[in-house]
This record gives C-alpha cells, sequence and structure tokens, in this order.
C-alpha cells in the first residue's frame, strides 16, 4: 500500500534515515516515492539516497535527488548524473556546490567526483577556481590536490594549506 499519511511518510523515512542500504531500504524507499508531491525536499534526498545505495537504480535516484535539498543532496544528484552519463551536468553540480560544502567528507566527496569526470588540466583549472573562492570547508583538500598536480608550485599551495587550515588534515604533512 502507498504511504498516504504524514504519519507513515515520517516513520518510514525514519528508517531511510538509519539504514539508507537497509534490507528494505528499497521496498520503503519505492512506497515512499509512490507518495509524489506529499514527499517533503528532505524525503526526496532520502528515497533517491536509498535508490543510489542500490548501485543500480540511478534514473531513481535522479528523479527524487533533482528535487530535494541541494545542500545535502548535490555529491549524490553528481554522482546518478555521472552514472546516467551526463558527465557535463555532473561537472556543472560538483562545480556549483563545492564552495558550499557542508564538512569536509563533503567536499573531498566531490573533489574526487570531479577528478574522475574530468581530463587532468580540466580538473586542475577546476581546482585553481576552487582555491580562489572562500570554501567553509575542504579548502584544504582541494590545495592538497592541487600541489600534487602542480609539482613546481606545491610549496606555494603548501603555505597555504598552513595558513587556512593549520588545524586541518593536511597541515602536518604541508609543514615539512
Amino acid at each position: 500500500a502507498p504511504m498516504g499519511s504524514t504519519e507513515q511518510r515520517q516513520f518510514w523515512s525514519s528508517y531511510l534515515e538509519e539504514s539508507p542500504d537497509g534490507r528494505f531500504a528499497l521496498d520503503i524507499a519505492n512506497r515512499l516515492a509512490q507518495a509524489g508531491e506529499a514527499l517533503t525536499p528532505h524525503q526526496r534526498f532520502l528515497v533517491g539516497r536509498a535508490y543510489a545505495a542500490t548501485g543500480n537504480a540511478w534514473a531513481e535516484a535522479l528523479v527524487h535527488l533533482s528535487r530535494a535539498n541541494s545542500a545535502e543532496a548535490w555529491p549524490l544528484l553528481a554522482r546518478a548524473q555521472k552514472e546516467l552519463g551526463s558527465k557535463p551536468e555532473a561537472v556543472g553540480t560538483l562545480l556549483a556546490h563545492l564552495p558550499q560544502a557542508k564538512d569536509a567528507e563533503q567536499a573531498r566527496q566531490g573533489v574526487d567526483l570531479l577528478a574522475a569526470l574530468q581530463p587532468a588540466q580540466d580538473f586542475k583549472a577546476s581546482l585553481e577556481a576552487l582555491a580562489a573562492k572562500a570554501m567553509p570547508a575542504g579548502q584544504d583538500y582541494v590545495l592538497w590536490r592541487l600541489a600534487a598536480l602542480d609539482e613546481p608550485r606545491a610549496e606555494t599551495y603548501y603555505r597555504r594549506i598552513l595558513a587556512c587550515c593549520g588545524s586541518g588534515d593536511y597541515a602536518p604533512e604541508s609543514s615539512w
């Protein structure tokens, strides 16, 4: 039966919150998806994430992730776009949202996916553009990846890591 009431949707959404790839996640996602317009943006994220977790329901994931809260959905949205062969859209999603990454892990996911989508020179140019922006999270990882790509200027990037993110994950290795 479809998820009719708000209480039912909240109950099953809480399951997907805790177990996005759990035993019943796909069945629950299918049932929640039937609620259509009644889903909140966060519920759409949960449904899209459950579809993505299957590894083969990217079209369904894309439908929901594209209507979810972009602040939480963008890394998975870009992955769905990539998996469905829309590389330019995936790159656009990543470049638009990486500067607002909510934490270092989200930024690393985005940068690593960008590396998989772009040729080395384009990736380097994208990182340079990101490094020029004030990012609330992940700036050190962007600079770290740039240092690895641009050996002659690596020391400059390491100094920037120490200046912006002295207590970050990449500071200790940047100071030698």
